[in-house]
């Protein structure tokens, strides 16, 4: 009980500081991560940078629904720095290998607890993250599968090389979708297949 006590008086002191620091530094904008309500904490956390929770609904090889272990908010989240094959939806037909990018990340992931670092948010609202199983990137994994291609349009120079580099090694293994000598990538397929 004793440790129970001090545990929180060191980290409300610390999250004080933190805060207060935070505030300082960009003019009050900083928010507090000990909010009172669920709902507060929900919209908290889809902006916090990091979230757990488990992986709900597969949508296709690059969306995906989590419920967050903290809120119990439903979030979707559109994976970072790769761009996996389409599948039909109103006005799209399916990419080749666009079924077989979301079973393999539904085997991945579906009802398994995970980690997604938060980058922000995309033009529809999801939040844009990074994947983690463990301390194993499930982003860049599509990529190594040859079931995603890395979107050079938003790689940050930090991990420009590593999902490039991966993209080549699959296609020079012709593993995936670079069994297709010469495959359409997703942001071409988008503005064709219609």
């Amino acid at each position: 009980m004793l440790r129970r006590l001090i545990w929180f008086v060191v980290a409300a002191t610390i999250g004080w500081t933190v805060r207060n620091s935070l505030t300082g530094l960009f003019g009050g904008q900083a928010r507090s991560h000990f909010s009172t309500t669920a709902e507060t904490r929900a919209s908290e956390t889809a902006h916090s940078g990091i979230i757990r929770g488990k992986a709900i609904t597969i949508q296709d090889g690059d969306t995906i629904d989590v419920r967050d272990d903290l809120s119990g908010q439903k979030i979707r989240i559109r994976l970072a720095y790769i761009d996996a094959p389409e599948i039909a939806h109103p006005g799209m037909s399916t990419q080749p290998y666009g079924p077989e990018a979301k079973r393999y990340l539904a085997s991945r992931i579906t009802g398994r607890t995970i980690t997604i670092t938060t980058l922000g948010k995309d033009q529809y609202g999801r939040t844009i993250g990074e994947i983690y199983l463990g301390d194993e990137s499930v982003n860049f994994d599509l990529v190594i599968q040859g079931l995603a291609w890395a979107y050079r349009q938003y790689l940050p120079p930090s991990v420009a090389s590593a999902y490039i580099n991966a993209e080549s090694q699959a296609r020079e293994a012709r593993r995936g979708l670079w069994a297709d000598p010469s495959p359409t990538p997703p942001w071409d397929w988008r503005h064709t297949a219609k």
